[in-house]
């Protein structure tokens, strides 16, 4: 169902709207020609006006941030304080932190377009959310509770969104200033593991101390971590050694983690649906679909039409190479859809990881939740920064750093 949503959006997008705001574009961000459809200067070839924020660009940028992320995020709101006992102070609570948001983001949009971006919205959510929570749980002697539930998955959210965007980008760049161009690139690839299990096992050891009642939202993490790792495999190419290097650390990792320490089920709680990052991943290469408008100083999509997939480089053949299996990816004249998987990434590669991936875990067996709908549609999202992030990583470390 969060599946249908996304594609709903696209094809609202796709066959009627074409045009999508972006503040990325209103104050001239960095944009890469070979991930996004059509460069800024060029932006008049496929819409219809050079502002994107007249009042269509605003309506529609507004409506899809809410749908595909925003409104999620306001559910694990009423999540933390379903259990209040009047009905009252709960329906006010929620109702009230529903429309200050609203305010903040419509206002802002509007008339502060110049500054206002997701990075403040997301603030004001954290904040009011964990006021919320104090204020509902407070009474039912669960304060600490409410704090720790609220604080940790949102702020590994935003220190995972800080790390795959601007700190690994930044650290690479330290990198290629101080060695060799391939020196750089191989230790960018063999020192990944290292980071990723850092990250991996902070995440683990915060998540056990989060209430197995409100985990739902915290899962949904793990599109993230799953997102951004495998994109870091799709640059290498599947012929190289360095391919099966970071699957085999992955098959290592979850091997451990999900199967011999079987008393961390708990801990690591991977959602049920997570292996459908799968068909999450090969319908926006299809489609040349992304939802994510920027990452960073990036810009990535307009109007969610990206060639991210198919134009993105490996990091050791760089474009089309004879060495490497490849094939014609789609002309980026017009928003064209790449139904035959073509891509200088050959199709083939997201299979052989999502094999390696998804066979060596275990996930919660339980029945699906209301509130799960709305963190699958959060965890989708996440999943497209975190490969966003990584498939971005050359474009990134060039002129996304500090």
């Amino acid at each position: 169902m969060a599946t249908g949503v996304y594609i709903g959006v696209w094809a609202v997008d796709y066959f009627a709207i074409q045009r999508q705001a972006s503040y990325y574009y209103k104050n001239a961000f960095t944009a890469s020609s070979t991930i996004d459809v059509v460069s800024y200067s060029d932006s008049t070839q496929i819409f219809s006006t050079t502002n994107a924020f007249d009042t269509l660009g605003i309506t529609v940028s507004l409506a899809y941030s809410w749908v595909l992320w925003k409104a999620p995020l306001v559910i694990y709101s009423y999540h933390l304080i379903e259990q209040q006992e009047s009905k009252v102070l709960k329906f006010v609570c929620f109702i009230g932190e529903f429309i200050i948001l609203l305010a903040i983001d419509v206002l802002l949009t509007i008339f502060a377009s110049s500054f206002y971006n997701d990075w403040l919205f997301y603030a004001a959510y954290f904040v009011l959310t964990l006021i919320v929570a104090i204020v509902n749980n407070n009474g039912l002697g669960k304060t600490k509770e409410a704090i720790l539930n609220t604080i940790i998955p949102l702020l590994i959210i935003a220190v995972l969104y800080a790390v795959y965007c601007i700190l690994l980008p930044s650290l690479y760049y330290l990198y290629s200033q101080n060695l060799a161009s391939m020196s750089a690139i191989f230790l960018v690839i063999y020192a990944y593991p290292a980071i990723d299990l850092l990250i991996y096992s902070l995440v683990l050891l915060l998540g056990n101390k989060v209430e197995d009642s409100v985990k739902g939202l915290f899962s949904a993490i793990h599109f993230m971590l799953i997102g951004y790792g495998a994109g870091m495999i799709l640059i290498v190419g599947y012929t190289e050694v360095e391919f099966y290097y970071l699957i085999g650390y992955f098959i290592f990792r979850n091997v451990f983690v999900n199967h011999i320490m079987r008393k961390w089920e708990r801990v690591v709680a991977n959602p049920p649906a997570l292996p459908g990052w799968g068909i999450i991943y090969y319908v926006s290469y299809g489609l040349s679909f992304i939802p994510v408008i920027g990452v960073g100083k990036v810009v990535i999509a307009k109007s969610f039409m990206s060639y991210i997939f198919a134009y993105t480089s490996t990091l050791l053949y760089g474009t089309y190479n004879p060495l490497y299996p490849s094939s014609s990816p789609p002309s980026t004249a017009l928003p064209n859809l790449n139904v035959t998987m073509g891509g200088n990434i050959f199709w083939l590669s997201g299979l052989i990881i999502w094999l390696g991936m998804t066979l060596s875990q275990r996930y919660d067996r339980k029945s699906p939740r209301f509130y799960d709908f709305f963190y699958y549609l959060l965890g989708i999202y996440l999943f497209y920064i975190g490969i966003a992030c990584s498939l971005s990583l050359a474009t990134l470390t060039a002129s996304g750093h500090f």
